[in-house]
């Protein structure tokens, strides 16, 4: 299966709720309640102070909007990124099944310096460099904020460090299998893994690709096809020992800060890459939603996308009420005002 790397941007309608009819009078000594529709796609309630009923009409109360239309949410901006060496042909049909799963939302994908189409870019040795070097190679495409950040491995640190530094930018966050120096080095880099990784830094480009993929994947150790994509994408944009080397130091000094934005981190408790610890810790230190796949490698987009989709939406309709639920209780709110 050939993959197609998705666009940088989606087009997507701004969507403006229409304006609701006005209630019907109740009586004369009550006042009107209204709506209002307001730009940018979110519907408020807008309320009017009620002038006290008379007690010879007391069975009479003002009634919501007969035709109210349910405000219309906030397309998101799904914003990807990968970890070490990687980019984002490495997402394979991921993000188009994510475009999928939420027609109205925009998804991008960036790489890093010193990878894909950036591969003759020098990267940064530190995650707060590479993040400030994303923010302004890529700024044409970040303009529809906020964002929400879906992240793997050193992806995450990085997602992290850009919720932490510039909140205003980011509204949510997605850490698939990262870690941080809350954790010990042999929770962070398995142990045989980071003397195999290095290894294959030293072996030709076929044997390296093999090498990785057989250690993220616990579901295409055999899959001659990934393997030769893979392969094809480093012939065609090779990434260099030295990117290697710069961001595994970076991801070495990690250290995660506070972060006010929502966050769900998601491991598989069968990495061989990463301890799901790490992500544990993680979790705890910013009281952060924490789900765990039980098979699956450290790639699990590449391994079982489907259950990935599902926690996304499972934890967003946690977070984000619907469009219905919202309408209610802002009209209950009008009425008991």
């Amino acid at each position: 299966m050939n993959h197609t790397t998705p666009p940088d941007h989606r087009n997507t309608d701004d969507d403006i709720a229409p304006e609701a009819e006005a209630p019907a009078e109740c009586s004369d000594a009550v006042k009107e309640v209204t709506t209002e529709a307001i730009v940018d796609g979110a519907t408020d309630i807008a309320d009017t102070a009620t002038e006290e009923l008379p007690a010879e009409t007391p069975d009479c109360q003002p009634q919501a909007p007969a035709h109210s239309q349910p405000p219309q949410p906030q397309p998101r901006h799904w914003v990807l990124l990968r970890g070490l060496s990687r980019d984002s042909r490495h997402w394979e049909a991921f993000p188009e099944q994510l475009q999928a799963a939420f027609p109205e939302d925009r998804v991008t994908c960036l790489n890093l310096p010193g990878t894909g189409p950036n591969h003759q870019f020098s990267s940064p040795a530190g995650i707060s460099q590479i993040v400030d070097w994303l923010r302004q190679h890529y700024a044409a495409s970040l303009k529809q904020q906020p964002l929400h950040l879906l992240t793997i491995s050193m992806g995450g640190m990085l997602a992290a460090d850009w919720m932490h530094r510039f909140p205003e930018e980011v509204a949510a966050g997605v850490m698939i299998n990262s870690s941080s120096k809350l954790s010990s080095l042999s929770q962070r880099m398995r142990p045989g893994t980071l003397f195999t990784l290095l290894g294959a830094l030293m072996s030709s480009m076929p044997k390296r690709e093999k090498v990785i993929v057989q250690r993220t994947s616990n579901r295409h150790t055999d899959n001659g096809d990934i393997t030769n994509r893979w392969r094809i994408y480093q012939q065609q944009q090779p990434v260099s020992a030295m990117t290697m080397l710069k961001q595994l130091f970076a991801a070495s000094q990690f250290e995660p800060q506070a972060i006010s934005q929502p966050l769900l981190l998601l491991a598989s408790r069968q990495d061989r890459v990463v301890s799901p610890e790490c992500s544990e810790a993680l979790a705890d230190y910013w009281s952060a939603d924490l789900r765990l796949h039980k098979s699956a490698g450290h790639d699990i987009p590449l391994d079982d996308s489907e259950w990935l989709i599902t926690q996304l939406r499972l934890w967003l309709e946690k977070r984000e009420p619907s469009a219905t639920e919202q309408n209610t209780a802002e009209i209950e709110t009008a009425i008991a005002t």
